[in-house]
Protein backbone atom coordinates (compact mmCIF):
# COMPACT_ATOMS: atom_id res chain seq x y z
CA UNK A 1 0.00 0.00 0.00
CA UNK A 2 1.46 3.62 -0.20
CA UNK A 3 3.57 5.25 1.79
CA UNK A 4 1.69 7.17 4.72
CA UNK A 5 3.60 9.59 6.80
CA UNK A 6 3.32 8.24 10.61
CA UNK A 7 2.82 12.60 11.24
CA UNK A 8 0.51 15.63 9.95
CA UNK A 9 2.87 17.20 7.32
CA UNK A 10 0.52 19.43 5.78
CA UNK A 11 1.15 22.82 5.39
CA UNK A 12 -1.95 24.18 5.48
CA UNK A 13 -2.02 27.70 7.10
CA UNK A 14 -2.95 27.34 10.42
CA UNK A 15 -3.71 30.51 12.57
CA UNK A 16 -0.59 31.29 14.79
CA UNK A 17 -0.73 30.66 18.71
CA UNK A 18 -0.32 34.00 19.61
CA UNK A 19 -3.01 34.47 22.29
CA UNK A 20 -2.10 37.68 24.09
CA UNK A 21 -3.42 37.29 27.81
CA UNK A 22 -3.14 33.50 27.97
CA UNK A 23 0.59 33.24 27.51
CA UNK A 24 1.29 32.81 31.06
CA UNK A 25 -0.99 29.41 31.88
CA UNK A 26 0.01 28.26 28.48
CA UNK A 27 3.77 28.51 29.60
CA UNK A 28 2.57 27.00 33.28
CA UNK A 29 0.85 24.15 31.76
CA UNK A 30 3.99 23.19 29.12
CA UNK A 31 6.32 23.51 31.83
CA UNK A 32 4.41 21.45 34.31
CA UNK A 33 4.73 18.74 31.79
CA UNK A 34 8.22 19.17 30.74
CA UNK A 35 9.25 18.92 33.91
CA UNK A 36 7.45 15.86 34.20
CA UNK A 37 8.61 13.90 31.08
CA UNK A 38 11.65 15.13 30.47
CA UNK A 39 14.03 12.60 32.48
CA UNK A 40 16.21 13.32 29.37
CA UNK A 41 15.96 14.13 25.29
CA UNK A 42 17.07 11.14 23.16
CA UNK A 43 17.32 10.48 20.06
CA UNK A 44 15.18 8.46 18.12
CA UNK A 45 16.23 5.17 17.78
CA UNK A 46 18.26 4.80 21.54
CA UNK A 47 15.11 4.78 24.17
CA UNK A 48 15.17 2.82 26.91
CA UNK A 49 12.38 0.16 27.50
CA UNK A 50 9.11 2.03 28.58
CA UNK A 51 6.38 -0.70 29.52
CA UNK A 52 3.03 -0.09 31.07
CA UNK A 53 3.36 3.53 31.37
CA UNK A 54 1.46 7.03 30.49
CA UNK A 55 2.51 8.36 27.39
CA UNK A 56 1.87 12.12 25.86
CA UNK A 57 1.91 13.26 21.92
CA UNK A 58 4.28 15.72 21.54
CA UNK A 59 6.27 17.50 18.65
CA UNK A 60 3.28 16.80 15.88
CA UNK A 61 -0.54 17.86 15.94
CA UNK A 62 -1.31 14.53 14.64
CA UNK A 63 0.05 11.17 14.54
CA UNK A 64 -1.31 7.99 13.22
CA UNK A 65 -2.12 4.81 15.11
CA UNK A 66 -0.93 1.37 13.11
CA UNK A 67 -1.87 -2.22 12.93
CA UNK A 68 1.06 -3.44 13.35
CA UNK A 69 4.91 -1.68 13.86
CA UNK A 70 5.65 -0.91 9.96
CA UNK A 71 4.90 2.37 8.43
CA UNK A 72 2.39 0.61 5.75
CA UNK A 73 0.51 -0.84 8.10
CA UNK A 74 -3.41 -0.09 8.22
CA UNK A 75 -3.61 3.21 10.15
CA UNK A 76 -6.45 2.38 12.85
CA UNK A 77 -6.83 5.99 14.68
CA UNK A 78 -5.22 9.23 15.08
CA UNK A 79 -4.06 10.80 17.67
CA UNK A 80 -3.71 14.88 18.29
CA UNK A 81 -1.10 16.28 20.21
CA UNK A 82 -1.14 16.26 23.96
CA UNK A 83 -3.27 13.41 23.87
CA UNK A 84 -2.24 10.47 26.52
CA UNK A 85 -1.67 7.14 25.81
CA UNK A 86 -0.92 3.58 27.73
CA UNK A 87 2.21 2.15 26.56
CA UNK A 88 2.12 -1.73 26.88
CA UNK A 89 4.97 -2.94 26.25
CA UNK A 90 8.70 -1.84 24.88
CA UNK A 91 9.35 -0.06 21.50
CA UNK A 92 9.78 -2.72 18.38
CA UNK A 93 11.17 -1.62 15.40
CA UNK A 94 10.57 2.09 16.40
CA UNK A 95 7.42 2.29 17.35
CA UNK A 96 5.61 1.94 21.00
CA UNK A 97 3.18 -0.51 21.27
CA UNK A 98 0.20 1.65 22.69
CA UNK A 99 -3.73 1.18 23.96
CA UNK A 100 -5.92 4.13 23.54
CA UNK A 101 -9.85 3.72 24.29
CA UNK A 102 -9.64 0.36 24.78
CA UNK A 103 -7.72 -0.42 20.82
CA UNK A 104 -3.92 -1.55 20.61
CA UNK A 105 -1.69 -0.83 17.92
CA UNK A 106 1.61 1.06 17.16
CA UNK A 107 2.87 4.75 17.13
CA UNK A 108 5.96 6.10 16.18
CA UNK A 109 8.13 6.81 18.80
CA UNK A 110 9.84 9.72 18.69
CA UNK A 111 6.56 11.61 18.84
CA UNK A 112 5.81 10.24 22.39
CA UNK A 113 7.00 11.29 25.35
CA UNK A 114 7.21 9.09 28.39
CA UNK A 115 8.56 9.55 31.61
CA UNK A 116 11.09 7.18 31.71
CA UNK A 117 12.40 8.30 28.14
CA UNK A 118 11.75 12.15 28.34
CA UNK A 119 10.72 13.72 25.47
CA UNK A 120 12.47 12.41 22.44
CA UNK A 121 15.26 14.63 20.41
CA UNK A 122 15.65 13.96 16.44
CA UNK A 123 19.66 13.80 16.34
CA UNK A 124 19.16 11.38 13.08
CA UNK A 125 17.03 9.14 11.61
CA UNK A 126 16.83 5.93 11.15
CA UNK A 127 19.30 3.52 9.47
CA UNK A 128 18.63 1.73 6.56
CA UNK A 129 17.17 4.11 4.81
CA UNK A 130 19.84 5.64 2.66
CA UNK A 131 18.76 9.14 4.00
CA UNK A 132 21.03 12.67 4.34
CA UNK A 133 19.24 15.64 5.73
CA UNK A 134 20.97 19.35 5.28
CA UNK A 135 19.85 21.86 7.03
CA UNK A 136 20.71 25.49 7.11
CA UNK A 137 20.20 27.86 10.03
CA UNK A 138 19.89 31.77 9.39
CA UNK A 139 20.06 34.59 11.36
CA UNK A 140 22.92 33.54 13.83
CA UNK A 141 24.90 36.74 13.23
CA UNK A 142 23.77 39.96 12.20
CA UNK A 143 21.69 41.46 9.63
CA UNK A 144 25.49 42.47 7.72
CA UNK A 145 26.43 39.09 7.20
CA UNK A 146 26.99 37.78 3.49
CA UNK A 147 23.78 35.77 2.31
CA UNK A 148 25.24 33.03 -0.35
CA UNK A 149 22.47 33.58 -3.45
CA UNK A 150 24.69 30.89 -4.80
CA UNK A 151 24.03 28.28 -2.89
CA UNK A 152 20.43 28.63 -2.68
CA UNK A 153 20.26 28.71 -6.35
CA UNK A 154 22.25 25.71 -6.53
CA UNK A 155 19.76 23.73 -3.85
CA UNK A 156 16.88 25.24 -6.43
CA UNK A 157 18.68 23.78 -9.63
CA UNK A 158 19.78 20.65 -8.41
CA UNK A 159 16.11 20.15 -6.19
CA UNK A 160 17.76 19.58 -3.52
CA UNK A 161 15.27 19.02 -0.41
CA UNK A 162 16.70 21.02 2.58
CA UNK A 163 15.24 22.17 5.59
CA UNK A 164 15.93 25.67 6.73
CA UNK A 165 15.79 27.21 10.11
CA UNK A 166 15.33 31.07 10.19
CA UNK A 167 15.43 33.32 13.46
CA UNK A 168 12.72 35.21 14.41
CA UNK A 169 14.92 38.98 13.67
CA UNK A 170 15.93 37.35 10.45
CA UNK A 171 12.61 36.71 9.40
CA UNK A 172 11.29 40.22 9.94
CA UNK A 173 14.24 41.76 8.52
CA UNK A 174 14.22 39.76 5.23
CA UNK A 175 10.46 38.38 5.02
CA UNK A 176 10.57 38.64 1.07
CA UNK A 177 13.20 35.57 1.33
CA UNK A 178 11.65 33.97 4.19
CA UNK A 179 8.71 33.82 1.82
CA UNK A 180 11.29 32.25 -1.38
CA UNK A 181 12.12 29.53 0.54
CA UNK A 182 8.77 28.34 1.51
CA UNK A 183 7.20 28.86 -1.72
CA UNK A 184 10.61 27.42 -3.18
CA UNK A 185 9.56 23.60 -1.35
CA UNK A 186 12.63 24.23 1.17
CA UNK A 187 11.03 22.86 4.96
CA UNK A 188 10.94 26.25 7.11
CA UNK A 189 11.24 26.00 11.01
CA UNK A 190 12.20 28.13 13.89
CA UNK A 191 15.64 28.49 15.04
CA UNK A 192 16.24 29.38 18.56
CA UNK A 193 17.94 32.29 20.06
CA UNK A 194 20.82 32.37 21.93
CA UNK A 195 19.20 32.90 25.04
CA UNK A 196 16.23 30.27 24.89
CA UNK A 197 16.59 28.38 28.01
CA UNK A 198 14.76 27.89 31.04
CA UNK A 199 18.11 28.24 32.49
CA UNK A 200 18.16 31.65 31.50
CA UNK A 201 14.78 33.29 31.79
CA UNK A 202 11.43 32.28 32.77
CA UNK A 203 9.06 29.75 31.44
CA UNK A 204 6.92 32.94 30.70
CA UNK A 205 9.39 34.74 28.74
CA UNK A 206 10.47 31.51 27.10
CA UNK A 207 7.37 30.97 25.85
CA UNK A 208 6.50 34.27 24.77
CA UNK A 209 9.59 34.07 22.98
CA UNK A 210 8.30 31.12 21.03
CA UNK A 211 5.04 32.14 20.25
CA UNK A 212 6.99 35.45 18.95
CA UNK A 213 8.60 33.38 16.91
CA UNK A 214 5.96 31.59 15.21
CA UNK A 215 4.36 34.62 14.94
CA UNK A 216 7.25 36.53 13.51
CA UNK A 217 7.42 33.38 10.60
CA UNK A 218 3.58 33.34 10.05
CA UNK A 219 3.81 37.18 8.84
CA UNK A 220 6.98 36.15 6.46
CA UNK A 221 5.36 33.20 4.92
CA UNK A 222 1.69 33.27 5.21
CA UNK A 223 1.17 30.14 7.50
CA UNK A 224 2.93 28.65 10.86
CA UNK A 225 5.66 27.23 8.82
CA UNK A 226 6.85 23.56 9.38
CA UNK A 227 6.87 22.34 13.05
CA UNK A 228 10.64 22.00 13.45
CA UNK A 229 12.90 23.59 15.68
CA UNK A 230 16.13 23.90 16.19
CA UNK A 231 18.28 25.51 19.32
CA UNK A 232 21.03 27.94 19.09
CA UNK A 233 23.29 25.67 21.48
CA UNK A 234 22.72 21.93 21.23
CA UNK A 235 23.28 21.45 24.48
CA UNK A 236 19.87 23.22 25.59
CA UNK A 237 18.35 21.97 28.86
CA UNK A 238 15.98 19.27 28.49
CA UNK A 239 13.05 21.29 30.45
CA UNK A 240 13.43 23.94 27.92
CA UNK A 241 13.50 21.01 24.86
CA UNK A 242 10.18 19.40 26.10
CA UNK A 243 8.26 22.96 26.12
CA UNK A 244 9.35 22.85 22.50
CA UNK A 245 8.21 19.70 21.83
CA UNK A 246 4.63 20.02 24.21
CA UNK A 247 3.86 23.52 21.83
CA UNK A 248 4.20 21.29 18.71
CA UNK A 249 7.86 21.48 17.10
CA UNK A 250 10.03 18.60 16.65
CA UNK A 251 13.56 19.43 18.42
CA UNK A 252 15.99 18.92 15.81
CA UNK A 253 19.49 19.09 17.14
CA UNK A 254 22.56 17.75 14.10
CA UNK A 255 24.52 15.04 14.75
CA UNK A 256 27.09 16.62 11.81
CA UNK A 257 28.34 20.09 11.02
CA UNK A 258 29.87 21.78 8.46
CA UNK A 259 31.52 24.57 11.15
CA UNK A 260 31.71 26.60 8.05
CA UNK A 261 31.57 29.60 10.40
CA UNK A 262 33.40 28.20 13.66
CA UNK A 263 37.07 28.15 12.89
CA UNK A 264 39.79 29.66 11.40
CA UNK A 265 40.49 27.40 8.72
CA UNK A 266 37.28 28.02 6.49
CA UNK A 267 38.30 26.60 3.18
CA UNK A 268 36.19 25.28 1.05
CA UNK A 269 38.32 22.00 1.50
CA UNK A 270 38.04 21.87 5.00
CA UNK A 271 34.14 22.44 4.47
CA UNK A 272 33.79 19.69 2.66
CA UNK A 273 36.41 17.41 4.41
CA UNK A 274 34.32 17.99 7.50
CA UNK A 275 31.00 17.30 5.94
CA UNK A 276 31.90 14.14 4.47
CA UNK A 277 34.10 12.61 6.98
CA UNK A 278 30.80 12.95 9.24
CA UNK A 279 28.41 12.00 7.09
CA UNK A 280 26.47 8.51 7.21
CA UNK A 281 23.01 6.72 7.09
CA UNK A 282 20.99 8.85 8.49
CA UNK A 283 23.35 12.12 8.83
CA UNK A 284 21.53 15.50 9.96
CA UNK A 285 23.80 17.51 8.63
CA UNK A 286 23.95 21.88 9.58
CA UNK A 287 25.26 24.31 7.64
CA UNK A 288 24.77 28.22 6.97
CA UNK A 289 23.33 30.21 4.19
CA UNK A 290 24.83 32.91 5.80
CA UNK A 291 28.16 33.65 7.90
CA UNK A 292 30.82 35.96 8.52
CA UNK A 293 33.45 33.45 7.98
CA UNK A 294 32.46 30.50 5.93
CA UNK A 295 29.66 31.01 3.50
CA UNK A 296 31.75 31.62 0.40
CA UNK A 297 33.47 28.53 1.02
CA UNK A 298 30.17 26.44 1.91
CA UNK A 299 28.96 27.43 -1.30
CA UNK A 300 32.03 26.36 -3.37
CA UNK A 301 32.01 23.04 -1.19
CA UNK A 302 28.65 22.30 -2.10
CA UNK A 303 28.24 20.96 -5.43
CA UNK A 304 31.11 18.24 -4.78
CA UNK A 305 29.71 17.38 -1.70
CA UNK A 306 26.14 16.41 -3.14
CA UNK A 307 27.87 14.54 -5.90
CA UNK A 308 30.02 13.01 -3.46
CA UNK A 309 27.05 11.72 -1.00
CA UNK A 310 24.77 10.61 -4.55
CA UNK A 311 27.56 8.95 -5.66
CA UNK A 312 27.71 6.95 -2.54
CA UNK A 313 23.89 6.15 -2.90
CA UNK A 314 22.45 8.62 -0.55
CA UNK A 315 19.23 10.58 -1.34
CA UNK A 316 18.47 14.44 0.03
CA UNK A 317 15.65 14.88 2.49
CA UNK A 318 13.72 17.18 4.54
CA UNK A 319 13.38 16.92 8.15
CA UNK A 320 9.85 16.00 8.31
CA UNK A 321 10.96 13.00 5.91
CA UNK A 322 13.75 12.23 8.21
CA UNK A 323 11.24 11.99 11.37
CA UNK A 324 9.53 8.96 9.73
CA UNK A 325 10.35 5.61 9.70
CA UNK A 326 11.93 4.35 6.30
CA UNK A 327 9.38 4.00 3.47
CA UNK A 328 7.66 0.48 3.13
CA UNK A 329 9.46 -0.70 -0.11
Amino acid sequence: MPFEPDTDRSRTKRRPLRVPGRRTGMARLLLGLALLFAAFPVANGTAQEADHELAIVVSTHEVVIRSCPEPGCAGIDLLRLGDTVHVTGPIEDGYYPVESAGRAGYVWSLFLATPSNGTPVLHEGVAGCNRIALIFNLGQGSFDDPFSWDMLNYLKSESIPATMFIRSWWAAYYPAWAYDFDQSGFVVGIHGENDFSLQNQTPDEAMAMLLDAQATLYEAIGHNGDPVFTPADPNLDAETLSMVALSGYLPVIAGVSARDGQQDDNSSETVAANILDGAYDGAIIELHLDSQTGVASTAAALPGVVATLRDAGYTFVTIPDMAQPCPSN
